[in-house]
């Protein structure tokens, strides 16, 4: 029996509250919500997404897809910023507990845990680590989309810029590339 991958809702409601944010139309819709089909829509977001719920990991490709579809220019880097605001949001409210990450080797060394929170499936393992940086392997999530793989590398920035003005993260392989697993080099 194949297991699809899962979500757990605070990455959904991290990133409607962030395009939320951005654009709305009359009502207080979101303008990105337009993009969406009207089947995706009653499927995935007619009912309030719990925090804690794990939900299809097709929710987020369908919604980082219309986000993408709204998006005028840079389109690429406004994914990695929406990574980099979630890292922020996790740090000051939901994962606080993570304060206590005290320097950017500790980032690598707890992305297991917090990939684990946030995806079904995967996991994210410090592969190298010199003087000034480390590579993050993402293994066993071949599923993954494009658009999360930005999403990713700006998650892995948000939480190093923390300790580092000049971290900066890079995804320098990946499953839709070929690579038999993503890679989020990081380097301050």
């Amino acid at each position: 029996m194949v297991t699809l991958p899962q979500v757990r809702g605070t990455v959904l409601r991290g990133v409607l509250r962030h395009v939320h944010v951005k654009e709305t139309v009359p009502g207080g819709v979101p303008v990105y919500m337009t993009y969406l089909s009207s089947k995706d829509h009653e499927e995935y977001f007619s009912k309030n997404i719990l925090h804690t719920q794990w939900y299809p990991y097709a929710a987020l490709v369908v919604l980082l897809q219309a986000y993408y579809q709204h998006i005028a220019r840079y389109r690429d880097q406004k994914i990695i910023e929406l990574g980099i605001f979630a890292a922020h949001r996790d740090l000051t409210a939901t994962l606080k507990a993570y304060s206590l990450i005290t320097s950017p080797f500790a980032v690598g060394a707890r992305s297991r845990l917090i990939g684990s929170q946030k995806y079904s499936v995967g996991q994210m393992v410090m592969a190298r680590k010199w003087d000034a940086g480390f590579d993050l392997e993402l293994r066993g999530f071949p599923e993954i989309h494009r658009l999360n793989c930005l999403m990713v590398t700006g998650y892995i920035e948000g939480f190093g810029k923390n300790w580092r003005s000049t971290y900066h993260t890079t995804h320098d392989r990946c499953v839709h590339r070929g690579d038999p697993v993503c890679n989020f080099r990081s380097v301050w």
